[in-house]
């Protein structure tokens, strides 16, 4: 999620947006008419390509990141993100325990306790890596 401005001193929440990226273009038309259909257009926008351009695109902060992509590239995007990330920002993973040899580099890197991110392993189904930036 990003957060383009601060909280309010009046109690109002802050304007939020929300950020995806979809490589293959029916699926992004697919999202958009769903996100339009819930009346969430002014909020939500899809980035449409390779999410190594796509992500380049952001500017933060960012207060939320939610991995879930082919994992191959689950790196690869938290390294893209990590430098836009507020401090105390969460980012999840799933399926880091039913994949975790091919998680293998991203847990290494979010668990690395000279990182950028505290993080914990929650169990469930196929388990989630809850990293919070430091």
């Amino acid at each position: 999620m990003h957060r383009p401005t601060p909280p309010h001193q009046d109690g109002e929440p802050p304007e939020a947006k929300v950020f995806g990226t979809e490589h293959e273009p029916a699926k992004v038309a697919e999202a958009r008419a769903d996100i339009a259909a819930a009346g969430l257009s002014d909020h939500v926008d899809i980035l449409v390509g390779d999410l190594r351009e796509t992500l380049t695109t952001l500017r933060g902060p960012i207060d939320f990141m939610l991995v879930g992509i082919w994992i191959p590239m689950a790196l690869p995007a938290l390294r893209i993100v990590t430098p836009l990330l507020c401090p105390g920002a969460l980012v999840v993973c799933d399926n880091v325990v039913s994949g975790r040899r091919q998680y293998a580099d991203y847990l290494a890197h979010v668990r690395d306790p000279a990182g950028p991110f505290t993080s914990v392993t929650l169990p469930g189904h196929g388990g989630l890596e809850v990293s919070r930036k430091n």
